[in-house]
């Protein structure tokens, strides 16, 4: 039975899409928003769905989001995890975090994908091949 954890999992799973294998994207081959580059030991292109949600529970959803954050918040920041890397997601959750004391959930999620957004064209400046990328990433940092 899935739990709503699973539900989350999906969700990403879902905007991350199939198997990739594009020689531009930094994360090297990719299926499911599991990457080469994070998991070199892995058989991507054999990676089945259910080792996929495995490993978004364990190295994604369990060691890295705030349990104290509100639902939609966790959702985001395990979904920036998994697109950006947890390192970046956490200095993401990190600066909203210690401005957002009174803030109200949506005000959260308006600045998390803000900010999603500005790392994106970071990004994209740094390495303008990467701009083919920018209208997916526009999607996925708006999806709240």
């Amino acid at each position: 039975m899935k739990d709503w954890v699973d539900e989350l999992i999906e969700r990403t799973m879902t905007l991350e899409g199939g198997y990739i294998n594009d020689p531009n994207d930094p994360g090297g081959e990719t299926k499911y928003g599991i990457s080469k580059r994070a998991h070199p030991n892995l058989d991507i292109k054999a990676l089945t769905k259910p080792e996929a949600v495995k490993i978004y529970r364990e190295e994604y959803w369990n060691e890295f989001v705030d349990v104290n954050a509100p639902p939609n918040v966790r959702w985001k920041i395990f979904d920036m995890a998994v697109n950006m890397g947890p390192e970046t997601a956490r200095a993401i959750w990190e600066s909203v975090r210690l401005k957002a004391k009174d803030w109200s959930t949506d005000r959260i999620l308006h600045e998390l994908s803000a900010t999603q957004m500005k790392h994106y064209v970071k990004i994209i400046k740094r390495n303008p091949v990467l701009e083919k990328y920018l209208s997916g990433w526009t999607n996925r940092a708006m999806e709240v």
